[in-house]
């Protein structure tokens, strides 16, 4: 796992607002994290009656890796008000793009380059 903060350095990326930065230094909003680990839910709907609720909690958990982005407030961050934070999926542009072209002819449309 990595991440990148915003920066004006031109040493990660052509465009220049992205650095490589050290596990020492603090997250803050607006930063990629690639290959973040996660914890989210299994898609397991069963009901089984002889576990108790942690035992169904503990067993519908999953940890997975994904690239994120930090959305949770710089201040909150820097001043350790906040006990989770919010994430949001990240995904490249050239990634986005061929998503939206499939869907784009699986309703008949033809993608453009506008």
């Amino acid at each position: 796992m990595f991440k990148l903060t915003l920066a004006e350095s031109r040493t990660m990326m052509s465009d220049g607002w992205y650095e490589k930065a050290e596990p020492e230094i603090g997250i803050t909003q607006g930063d990629i994290i690639l290959d973040c680990p996660v914890i989210g839910w299994k898609n397991n709907h069963s009901d089984e009656l002889t576990k108790n609720e942690e035992d169904l909690l503990k067993a519908s958990r999953d940890m997975f890796l994904a690239d994120v982005i930090v959305m949770t407030q710089a201040c909150d961050l820097e001043h350790n008000k906040v006990r989770n934070v919010i994430l949001c999926p990240h995904l490249s542009l050239s990634g986005y793009r061929e998503e939206w072209k499939e869907k784009m002819q699986a309703v008949k449309q033809t993608p453009s380059l506008k």
